[in-house]
């Protein structure tokens, strides 16, 4: 499979884990932010978002990277492309 279908499968694993896209993107900002400016200086529904992204994010990986053509060498990027 070519690393199109790959990412096509990790999108697809971690949209089932979100009711609903607007989720999935809240989530994966408050991650975004977790990572930028660090656990200590987010609220706790932020960390809880943040929290939740992240165990989606390592659920879709677990459930697509096989996929990918060089799987220990490569990594899936997620981000917002336009807000």
């Amino acid at each position: 499979m070519t690393n199109s279908g790959a990412k096509f499968a990790y999108a697809q694993a971690l949209e089932q884990c979100f009711g609903n896209v607007r989720e999935l993107i809240a989530c994966l900002v408050a991650w975004q932010e977790e990572l930028a400016r660090g656990p200590g200086n987010l609220g706790n529904e932020q960390l809880v978002r943040s929290s939740r992204f992240f165990d989606a994010h390592r659920w879709a990986d677990q459930q697509s990277r096989h996929l990918l053509s060089d799987p220990t060498g490569q990594e899936f990027e997620t981000s917002v492309a336009d807000r």
